[in-house]
């Protein structure tokens, strides 16, 4: 069904192959299909909808998709369509790897990147409250 729906697009835009793609994701994320709903996100994301993204990223999640949850997760941290969340963040990259050990070296970096980011902020904050007197 792949080869068949990659050969229908052949002769098309490219634009037109994609909006087929997001039809076909989206019929397959309605029931269910967590993968589809992932690539959504993806599409949503890179069209600029960073909202939209996290709906379709969270929808995958809840159905127990690793990559899903890694890609919620950076966007708690970066702040891409949600608040932005250090320990929303934290959270998910852990679900992330506690959902497939295959996650589990790309979280490691993801949360040393996180506690990175962490400690530059907290030390920013005490050197602010040291300089404000407070």
């Amino acid at each position: 069904a792949a080869r068949r729906g990659a050969a229908d697009c052949l002769g098309t835009s490219a634009g037109d192959c994609e909006g087929r793609a997001r039809r076909l994701y989206e019929l397959a994320a309605k029931q269910g299909n967590a993968d589809a709903a992932l690539r959504l996100g993806d599409m949503t994301l890179r069209a600029g909808d960073a909202a939209r993204a996290v709906g379709h990223y969270q929808a995958a999640h809840e159905l127990r998709h690793a990559q899903a949850t890694f890609a919620l997760a950076w966007c708690y941290q970066r702040g891409l369509g949600v608040r932005r969340d250090l320990h929303l963040a934290k959270r998910h990259f852990g679900l992330a790897a506690e959902a497939d050990a295959d996650a589990a070296w790309p979280v490691r970096l993801a949360l040393g990147l996180l506690y990175a980011e962490w400690g530059l902020q907290e030390a920013a904050r005490r050197a602010c409250s040291t300089r404000s007197g407070g």
